[in-house]
C-alpha cells in the first residue's frame, strides 16, 4: 500500500501527507507551513515572471548599480602584498 506523499515548501523533498516535520530539513508547522497552506503563489510559472517589473518594485526605477572596487582596497591590498614581500625578503636575507 503506497502512503501519498507532498512536497516540503522549504526544501523540497518528498514527506509523508500527515507528517508532522520534514525529516530532510528540519521544518514544521511552527516554522512556517502547514500542509493545508497554497504555496502556490510562491512558485510562479517560468513564463509569467518579469525580471525588469521585479527589479522596479524591489529597487526602484534606477535598479541596483554594481558597485565597483573601491580606491582604498587597491591602496590595502598593494600595502598587505608590500608588507608580505618584506618579510619573506628579511626571513631570507
Amino acid at each position: 500500500m503506497a502512503s501519498e506523499q507532498w512536497v516540503c515548501p522549504n526544501c523540497g523533498a518528498e514527506i509523508a501527507v500527515r507528517a508532522k516535520s520534514c525529516r530532510e530539513c528540519g521544518a514544521d508547522e511552527k516554522a512556517g507551513w502547514k500542509q493545508d497552506h497554497d504555496y502556490s503563489h510562491a512558485f510562479p510559472e517560468l513564463g509569467e515572471f518579469d525580471y525588469a517589473e521585479f527589479v522596479s518594485k524591489e529597487f526602484g526605477k534606477e535598479g541596483v548599480k554594481p558597485a565597483g572596487t573601491r580606491w582604498w582596497v587597491w591602496i590595502l591590498a598593494l600595502a598587505l602584498l608590500g608588507s608580505f614581500a618584506l618579510f619573506l625578503i628579511r626571513r631570507i636575507i
